[in-house]
């Protein structure tokens, strides 16, 4: 998404990019509220389940935490009085380039920060498609079989830690990290071996089958674009101005 809207965007790259930045972290704040719910409606998994899963449930309230840290700040910035100083400071100490880089995100955050509710409904609908991605892994394992000692709790644990391993920049669209967290908890839920191996590759395949499709989209898009002007053409009248 970088690349192309570095290419795209012209002078509105800081925004865009900071558009792609926010949608990330939007999307990774629900998935760690999505977590901690799951976590929340299932307690026992706390008390009975093995040293692993236990260590992973942990990462995920410390994760959790920190993003609800990370909301306070990001809501408590105008009033931290100190701290803006400091940065001011700073600012004046980077080029003039970055810094008009920067002044276009801190008037980005601001306006975001100044539609709480719209980030609360931008909030609500990515833990709604965490959750509807729990569902399709539930109906995949019904599907397959061998997972009837699993329950939704599990399942949607399982689904959220697995694809925030896969939210981990290492490989291309998280795939091999996913597929394998995905299949340790599954086992660690008491999934049968075949369920072990099918869910994952059965969620691998749906996910890049989308992402086909969105890439079917770009080059549909990119296809009907009108065809950019030379660099020799740049800043030139046309034919009839110039003989004016």
């Amino acid at each position: 998404k970088m690349v192309y809207l570095r290419k795209e965007a012209g002078n509105r790259y800081p925004e865009a990019l900071l558009t792609v930045l926010l949608d990330r972290l939007l999307g990774l704040a629900g998935l760690l509220l999505v977590g901690l719910l799951a976590v929340a409606l299932n307690p026992s998994v706390l008390l009975d389940s093995s040293r692993e899963m236990k260590a992973i449930l942990a990462v995920v309230v410390l994760a959790g935490t920190a993003g609800l840290v990370g909301a306070v700040l990001f809501i408590a910035w105008p009033y931290l009085g100190k701290l803006a100083k400091r940065l001011k400071g700073i600012r004046e100490k980077i080029p003039g380039r970055l810094d008009g880089i920067l002044s276009r995100v801190l008037d980005a955050m601001s306006i975001l920060r100044s539609g709480p509710m719209m980030v609360i409904k931008l909030l609500l609908m990515a833990m709604l498609g965490h959750t509807f991605a729990t569902i399709a892994v539930w109906v995949i394992g019904y599907g397959v079989g061998g997972v009837q000692d699993v329950t939704f709790q599990e399942l949607l644990l399982a689904t959220q830690l697995s694809n925030l391993v896969g939210a981990v920049p290492l490989t291309p669209g998280g795939l091999g990290g996913r597929d394998l967290a995905l299949s340790f908890l599954l086992k660690l839920a008491g999934a049968s071996e075949e369920a072990r191996g099918a869910i994952p590759l059965v969620v691998t395949g749906l996910i890049m089958s989308w992402s086909a499709v969105g890439g079917l989209a770009l080059l549909w898009e990119k296809k009907h674009l009108p065809p950019e002007p030379s660099p020799g053409l740049r800043g030139r009248g046309t034919p009839d101005s110039n003989e004016e």
